[in-house]
C-alpha cells in the first residue's frame, strides 16, 4: 500500500458530559496538552442540555474505558435527559458509544472525547442517520454523515502484529485521512507510554505510518487503505476490532489529539534520525550547502504567476491546481535552485514529495514519488533531516521536516494565513533564535526573494543564534577576559567566510 497524495487534503455536536472535560484535564494536568482548550467552546447551551454528574474516565493521565462499555452519556437532544452507555462501536476512524435514551426511545451513536471528538462531539441518529452538530464544524460532521450513508458490511485490510503478552489493554486509534491528524494522533502514543510504561498500548494506525509507532508499543494494527479513505464506515471492521478486545475483559481508550501538544517532542525517538546538527552549520556548509523543496501538487507555490491560471482554475471550479499551474511551480522551483547556485555553487539542492520527477535540472536531486511506501517516506525524511533549509507549502507535510531541519521556510497561500504554526514541531530553544529559524511568506513570493531569504538563512545562522541567544551569564566573565565575546565572533564570522567563499 502507498500513501497518496490525497491524504493530506483536509475534507460536529453534543458535549459528551463532563467526560471530554475531565480527560483533557487529565492530559493538561499531566503536562501533555499544554495550551489545548480545557473544553469545547462556542456550544449553544440552549441546544444541549445541563449536564449531569459523571464518574470520571476509568483511565489515570489520559484513557477512559472502552470495553465493556464507556462511562456515562450526554443529553439527547430531543428530551434533554441523560441517555445510557450501552456499549461502543469503532467502524474505522470514528471511536463512538452506542447510546439510547430511556425517555424517547431513540438510539444513538456518539463520539466519545478522543481525537476531534474532545473538540466536536456529535451525535447520529441510528435509525434517521441524521447528525446532531450545535458546533457547527463541517467537515468532522460530514465525514459522519456522509460514512454512516454510504456504509459497507466489508471488513478493511487489517495486519495484526503483537510484540508481547497484553494484560492491561490500551486501544490508541490514529486513523485519520488527513495525514497531519493521523500522525499528531501517533504522537500522543509517545506521551501515553512516557506517562505509564507499565500499560500494553496497541496502536490502530494507517499502514503508512507503521514505521513510526513506538517500539515499546504492546501491538501494532495496521489498515491498508488508502489515505483518502480513511474516514469511511465498515461494519465488517468494527466486528473485527470488537472481536479481538473482547479477549480482555476490559479495554481503555487512549485520548488522543488532532493537533501538536504542548510538550516538546524527540525527533530522534519519532524518526529514528538525529535532527540536524546547528553546532555543525558552517563545517557542512562548507561541505556541501543542503536546501530541499518539499513538494505538493494540491497546495502549490505559484510565486508571482499568471493570472490567466488562476482564472482557469476558479472559473471551472477545479478541486485541484490545473497542469499549467503544476508548471509554473516547477519553474519556480527551478529558477529557486539555479539562483542559490549562483551563490553556492556547491549546493545540493532537492526536491522531495509527491509526483512525478520531471522538468528539473539534471543536477537537482529529484526524489519525487506518485506513491510513497515507507521506503521512499524514510528517504524523504532522512534528507530534510541533513538538510540546513527545508522550504514548502504551508501544511502537515511539513510536521516532520520541522522537526529535523536546521531551518524552516513556510509558504503560506492566502486561505491559511490564520494557519500558521499548526504544521510545525518546533524544538525549545530561545524564541528569537526560533524566529530566526522558522520563517513565514506568503505563497506569492517570488523565486528571487525567496532565495535571497534562503541565502540569509544559510549564510548567517551561526552568527545569528549567538547574537540572539541572550547569553548574559557571560558578562560575569568579563573583568578575567573582557575580550572574550569578541574572539567568539570573530571565530564564527571567520568560519562563515570560509563556509561562503
Amino acid at each position: 500500500m502507498v500513501l497518496s497524495e490525497r491524504c493530506l487534503r483536509k475534507q460536529t455536536s453534543f458535549r459528551w458530559s463532563r467526560v471530554g472535560d475531565n480527560l483533557l484535564q487529565e492530559f493538561l494536568n499531566a503536562g501533555l496538552a499544554g495550551g489545548l482548550p480545557g473544553k469545547m467552546e462556542n456550544a449553544p447551551d440552549h441546544a444541549l442540555g445541563p449536564a449531569p454528574a459523571l464518574a470520571p474516565p476509568a483511565g489515570s493521565g489520559g484513557t477512559i474505558r472502552l470495553h465493556p462499555r464507556p462511562d456515562g452519556g450526554p443529553i439527547c437532544p430531543y428530551c434533554s435527559v441523560p441517555m445510557e452507555s450501552r456499549g461502543w462501536y469503532m467502524p474505522g476512524m470514528r471511536c463512538l458509544a452506542e447510546l439510547k435514551c430511556s425517555s424517547c426511545s431513540r438510539d444513538y451513536y456518539g463520539d466519545l472525547p478522543v481525537g476531534h471528538g474532545l473538540y466536536y462531539p456529535l451525535l447520529l441518529e441510528r435509525a434517521t442517520g441524521r447528525v446532531h452538530n450545535p458546533t457547527g464544524v463541517g467537515f468532522f460532521a460530514s465525514w459522519l454523515q456522509e460514512s454512516y450513508a454510504h456504509r459497507v458490511g466489508e471488513a478493511f485490510a487489517l495486519a495484526v502484529e503483537q510484540r508481547r503478552d497484553i494484560h492491561r489493554p490500551v486501544l490508541l486509534n490514529a486513523l485519520d485521512p488527513v495525514y497531519g491528524h493521523a500522525l499528531t494522533k501517533l504522537i500522543c502514543a509517545h506521551h501515553h507510554l512516557d506517562l505509564d510504561p507499565g500499560l500494553d498500548l496497541i496502536v490502530l494506525v494507517p499502514r503508512f505510518l507503521r514505521w513510526l509507532v513506538p517500539a515499546n508499543a504492546a501491538a501494532l494494527w495496521s489498515v491498508d487503505l488508502p489515505a483518502d479513505r480513511l474516514w469511511e464506515w465498515s461494519d465488517g471492521t468494527a466486528a473485527e476490532i470488537r472481536r479481538r478486545l473482547e479477549a480482555w475483559p476490559e479495554v481503555e481508550l487512549a485520548a488522543t489529539t488532532p493537533g501538536i501538544l504542548g510538550r516538546p517532542i524527540d525527533p530522534k525517538r519519532l524518526t529514528g534520525l538525529d535532527p540536524f546538527p546547528l553546532d555543525q552549520w558552517a563545517q557542512r556548509l562548507r561541505e556541501r550547502p543542503t536546501v530541499t523543496f518539499w513538494w505538493r501538487e494540491d497546495r502549490l507555490w505559484r510565486g508571482r504567476r499568471r493570472w490567466i491560471h488562476a482564472l482557469w482554475d476558479r472559473s471551472l471550479r477545479r478541486p485541484h491546481p490545473s497542469p499549467g499551474s503544476k508548471a509554473w511551480q516547477t519553474r519556480r522551483v527551478r529558477a529557486l535552485a539555479e539562483a542559490l547556485r549562483v551563490r553556492f555553487p556547491r549546493l545540493d539542492f532537492g526536491v522531495v514529495g509527491f509526483g512525478q520527477p520531471r522538468g528539473l535540472p539534471a543536477w537537482v536531486v529529484d526524489l519525487r514519488a506518485e506513491g510513497a511506501g515507507e521506503a521512499a517516506q524514510a528517504a524523504w525524511i532522512e534528507r530534510t533531516a541533513r538538510s540546513h533549509v527545508v522550504v514548502g507549502v504551508l501544511g502537515s507535510h511539513m510536521l516532520l521536516p520541522s522537526a529535523l531541519a536546521g531551518s524552516v521556510v513556510d509558504l503560506v497561500p492566502p486561505a491559511f494565513l490564520a494557519n500558521q504554526g499548526d504544521d510545525l514541531i518546533i524544538p525549545p530553544q530561545p524564541a528569537r533564535q526560533l524566529l530566526f529559524r522558522y520563517r513565514y511568506l506568503t505563497a506569492d513570493v517570488s523565486a528571487i526573494t525567496l532565495a535571497e531569504v534562503l541565502a540569509a538563512l544559510l549564510a548567517k545562522m551561526p552568527l545569528a543564534l549567538w547574537n540572539l541567544g541572550g547569553d548574559t551569564a557571560g558578562l560575569e566573565r568579563i573583568p578575567q577576559d573582557p575580550w572574550a565575546h569578541s574572539r567568539v565572533r570573530a571565530e564564527l564570522v571567520s568560519k562563515m567566510r570560509e563556509s561562503t567563499s
